[in-house]
């Protein structure tokens, strides 16, 4: 930016600039932090209700997801320790996301978890893209208008 650039210019610059930053942020808070609440069916117990969860995030919820805020975990029709196929179901609320989504857990042959999520990865993906771009676009007008508050103050002196 040179020194004779309007003052505006270079706010609108530094405006858009925290817009996507804060957006950025956004994403990847989402991405890197586990559901603020975790419940369990009181069929399992808590160390296997937590290991379904976290199998859940790692095997079966798309890895790019919007904030996850809750995430139950439930027993499902093949829940005894020596049976095969669908293990559990963990439901997972998500922030900006209509409904929840649930990830059907499976215990295969070689005692490796599977899941298969209800919600597509693309669907998911374009939910998150879509928050950070809201949160960006907050961030952005919130600043904008604490500089036009500060501006006015300055000018009034």
């Amino acid at each position: 930016m040179s020194p004779r650039e309007p003052g505006s210019r270079r706010d609108a610059r530094g405006i858009a600039l925290l817009g996507v930053v804060l957006g950025a942020s956004w994403l990847v808070l989402g991405l890197a932090t586990r559901p603020i609440d975790q419940t369990c069916d009181p069929a399992l117990t808590r160390d296997v209700c937590l290991e379904t969860i976290d199998a859940a995030l790692r095997r079966g919820l798309p890895a790019v997801h919007p904030l996850l805020l809750a995430a139950h975990a439930e027993p499902g029709p093949a829940a005894r320790p020596d049976q095969f196929g669908h293990r559990a179901t963990v439901t997972f609320s998500l922030l900006g996301v209509p409904g929840t989504v649930p990830v059907r857990m499976f215990f295969d042959a070689g005692g490796h978890w599977g899941g298969i999520a209800d919600r597509q990865a693309t669907e998911l993906a374009a939910w998150t893209t879509a928050s950070a771009i809201a949160v960006g676009i907050a961030a952005a007008v919130a600043a904008a208008g604490a500089g036009r508050l500060v501006g006015r103050s300055r000018r009034s002196r």
